[in-house]
């Protein structure tokens, strides 16, 4: 983890900020090794910034500049749209919102961009933008606002995930084209 740690400190110096939250850290483990994360934080806690990080972060550990793009679905445009403008800005990584117009839709395709922004109804409600998104490299999907998690009991949660970074549970979209994403 020491790599990591080194990794993360070099794009953090990079994007000024001086370090992240325990929280963040744990995201950020959990989509480094490829696991299945849930947080559910305060607002304004941070939560996005181990998804910004993730990418810059695992290129740098697989010494592979193309590796990976993320996609984040959010039912918010307009926060979708600040985050994508703050992303641009650093110049780490590339981000667009899908839907925006055509020529940014032409950028999403040809692989171009990094993380991807969209709403659950442009994602799922095009068939020929659920092939395209199968041919891109996606490593990582955040969804910003969870609706339907189900848990068998609160109890259940804390017990399973006492020795664990994360917590179990089981996403019902409610949608099978969703499932025809991965």
């Amino acid at each position: 983890m020491a790599d990591v740690d080194r990794v993360v400190q070099e794009v953090l110096k990079t994007i000024r900020i001086k370090s992240i939250k325990n929280e963040q850290k744990l995201i950020l483990k959990c989509l480094i090794e490829n696991r299945d994360c849930v947080a559910v934080l305060p607002t304004g806690f941070g939560k996005s910034l181990p998804f910004q990080l993730y990418l810059p972060v695992k290129r740098a550990l697989e010494d592979d500049e193309s590796f990976g793009k993320v996609i984040v679905c959010c039912l918010l445009v307009s926060l979708m749209q600040d985050q994508v403008n703050k992303l641009s800005s650093l110049g780490l990584i590339t981000a667009a919102f899908k839907g925006k117009d055509k020529e940014t839709d032409d950028l999403i395709e040809a692989g171009k961009v990094d993380i991807i922004c969209a709403s659950p109804e442009s994602l799922v409600g095009d068939s020929r933008w659920r092939q395209t998104l199968q041919k891109l490299h996606v490593t990582a999907i955040l969804e910003k606002a969870a609706r339907n998690l189900s848990f068998d009991s609160v109890e259940d949660i804390l017990d399973s995930s006492s020795d664990s970074d994360t917590l179990s549970y089981e996403y019902d979209s409610g949608d099978d084209d969703l499932n025809e994403m991965k």
